[in-house]
């Protein structure tokens, strides 16, 4: 019986362990910065580059991002994905611009601005 109570004790707090060590990875996995990422072909002579370091989706700000929506606006408006003016703001015609520039890269057309579109 004395057995069975330290096996089951052992396993139990095994478990547990197991159960923070893999949420400690995933948060820090979760929590990698990939930055000076490059958009566009860096061989063509016609590409140009935007360095952006944050992550973006619908409604964000510039306060939010380092004034990065608007980095973004300015490379989409620049190659013809977006029209109109820089506005700090990721609405509606963002979202659409950055849409259109993932369908055309070969990417999921989501809308987000992460890791693989920046």
């Amino acid at each position: 019986m004395k057995n069975k109570n330290i096996a089951r004790f052992l396993s139990f707090n095994i478990l547990k362990l197991s159960f923070v060590f893999i949420t400690l990875f995933a948060f820090s996995i979760s929590n990698i910065n990939i930055s000076h990422a490059q958009v566009g072909d860096p061989d063509s002579n016609n590409s140009s580059c935007v360095t952006l370091d944050n992550n973006m989706r619908y409604r964000m700000r510039d306060t939010q991002v380092n004034n990065e929506v608007s980095d973004l606006q300015d490379y989409l408006i620049a190659e013809g994905y977006l029209s109109g003016s820089i506005t700090g703001y990721f609405g509606v015609a963002t979202l659409k611009a950055v849409k259109s520039f993932q369908s055309n890269n070969g990417l999921l057309a989501s809308g987000y601005v992460g890791p693989i579109t920046r």
